[in-house]
């Protein structure tokens, strides 16, 4: 497996939406696996201790959910998870500008703390109408 191809498939490792390609056309994204080395960690658990797990699992596949890598080699395999091991979650402000197109305002840092702290005081994320006020509120 190349560095290359590595790359190229960095897309499904940040949670990115991807082109269904492939051999068997399945190809569906699963959940973010940036920042997946954290949770493992939390648990205290080793890379030494995880990846050789994905000899298995990648190549067995799981049942109705992930399709078996029969044809990958315990190298590729351990490749792969040593290059979503090292891959960090992406931060707040990546997702902003992967989504909007351009890195958040300091107003937009500002509506994010508003909108996390209306979340603690009050249970629920704010609705329509309490937005409205927050921008008026804001742009005085």
């Amino acid at each position: 497996m190349t560095l290359a191809r590595l790359e190229a498939m960095k897309g499904i490792y940040l949670g990115e939406d991807v082109e269904r390609t492939g051999q068997n056309k399945i190809g569906v994204v699963g959940p973010r696996l940036a920042g997946l080395a954290a949770q493992f960690i939390a648990q205290g658990l080793t890379k030494e201790q995880v990846l050789p797990g994905l000899i298995s699992l990648v190549r067995n596949g799981i049942p109705g959910k992930m399709p078996a890598f029969k044809h990958l080699t315990d190298g590729e395999i351990l490749a792969i998870g040593d290059y979503v091991w090292g891959l960090s979650d992406p931060t707040w402000e990546d997702d902003f500008a992967r989504e909007h197109g351009r890195a958040p305002s300091a107003q937009d840092k500002a509506d994010r703390d508003w909108s996390s702290a209306f979340l603690v005081a009050n249970g629920r994320p704010p609705a329509d109408p309490e937005w409205r006020k927050h921008f008026q509120d804001t742009r005085r």
